[in-house]
């Protein structure tokens, strides 16, 4: 561990957690006098710039704490999700242990601890969900379900997702991740304009922003003239909508003698449909913001199972919640990356989730679950 990585363990450690000097010296295996030696360094250099994994609500407290308890001039918080197999291992091992009563008695792999041994899972494709339609794959009693989403039903019956309270917890964690990766935190004003309902587009978003403790617009879609005024009117700084609807918002705007570039617009969270690195451009050029892709899926969760951060290189996965797997669509034999005609696979570390194709249970707190969402 170099010395950024012990300033930013120990000042997440003293600031977030709570635990004294001594403690921290004591669980990261170094002296007191080390502990001190850092938190000083955070004075003198006056400027500080902090990695937070798991970013709360309380962030900002963090920051407030940093600025006030040293007199430091700025604070500056990125965050830094894990990408590494050690955290999906953790989470996976928790999740094994979770189930390992469940695992015995459906005569199910109870040696899940790896990664590789997700390959033993069965998993639900979405003919399963719509074949057991409304819920048929509920892994929880339906008294623990607190909201119910849904597909459009465009090709017949609609595919239904259960969400337990701690499932929601969950989906604003990964939501909040999301916003922050796009550089939106407690100070800015988020307008969510996908859609309300059973599309999980509109709430996902919503409780993401208000567990970062940002300031929540539900305009939901539609009513294009009253987005573009309250746009306007309550200083907006985060949009979050479908590419195509920003595009359409931005000739509202022009229809309505309003100066997109005079907004306080400085990004805007896209997804739930298909865009091109084209229409990306036309967004930031004309609304003269920042243009993010979000990824998710009912199925899984909704909108904040993956991001793009603020270097726009890719989109990344929360890997401590969700695992991801390419496997051949014919075979279902796990590839490598860079195969163009293969399936992605998704597996949930801490949602609960549905039952099994094969039909026995894999659910409850902290349960894995493998879901065939679509083909890339």
């Amino acid at each position: 561990m170099n010395d950024i990585e012990l300033l930013v363990m120990i000042s997440k450690l003293y600031f977030e957690e709570g635990l004294t000097q001594e403690k921290i010296a004591n669980k990261l295996n170094i002296t007191r006098l080390r502990v001190i030696e850092m938190l000083k360094r955070a004075k003198a250099e006056g400027i500080v710039r902090f990695q937070i994994t798991n970013p709360q609500s309380d962030y900002a407290r963090l920051q407030a704490s940093l600025i006030q308890k040293y007199g430091l001039r700025e604070v500056v918080i990125v965050p830094s999700f894990p990408h590494n197999a050690a955290v999906q291992r953790y989470s996976l091992g928790k999740a094994a242990s979770t189930l390992s009563n469940k695992l015995r008695l459906l005569k199910l792999p109870e040696d899940v601890r790896e990664l590789d041994d997700l390959a033993n899972l069965p998993f639900t494709t979405k003919q399963d969900l719509r074949d057991s339609y409304p819920f048929g794959r509920l892994a929880v009693p339906l008294s623990q379900v607190v909201r119910i989403h849904a597909s459009s039903g465009t090709t017949g019956k609609p595919t239904t997702v259960g969400y337990t309270r701690g499932d929601l917890d969950v989906w604003a964690e990964c939501a909040a991740r999301s916003l922050v990766s796009a550089g939106c935190f407690k100070e800015d004003i988020v307008q969510v304009a996908y859609g309300y309902g059973l599309f999980t587009g509109g709430l996902g978003l919503h409780y993401g922003a208000e567990r970062l403790g940002a300031s929540v617009i539900p305009t939901s879609s539609g009513n294009s003239q009253r987005q573009a005024m309250l746009m306007a009117d309550f200083g907006t700084t985060t949009i979050c909508c479908t590419p195509s609807f920003a595009l359409y918002m931005i000739d509202v705007l022009d229809s309505m003698g309003i100066d997109a570039l005079s907004l306080s617009l400085k990004r805007g969270v896209f997804g739930a449909e298909p865009w091109t690195a084209a229409m990306r451009e036309q967004i930031e050029k004309r609304l003269g913001i920042d243009a993010f892709d979000i990824y998710g899926l009912s199925e899984v969760m909704g909108p904040g199972v993956s991001m793009e951060c603020i270097d726009k290189s890719g989109m990344h996965i929360y890997e401590d919640h969700f695992y991801p797997e390419i496997i051949d669509p014919d075979t279902l034999a796990p590839l490598p990356p860079g195969i163009s005609q293969s399936s992605l696979l998704l597996s949930t570390l801490s949602k609960c989730h549905w039952r099994s194709t094969n039909g026995p249970s894999l659910g409850g707190g902290g349960s894995v679950s493998r879901a065939l969402p679509t083909a890339i």
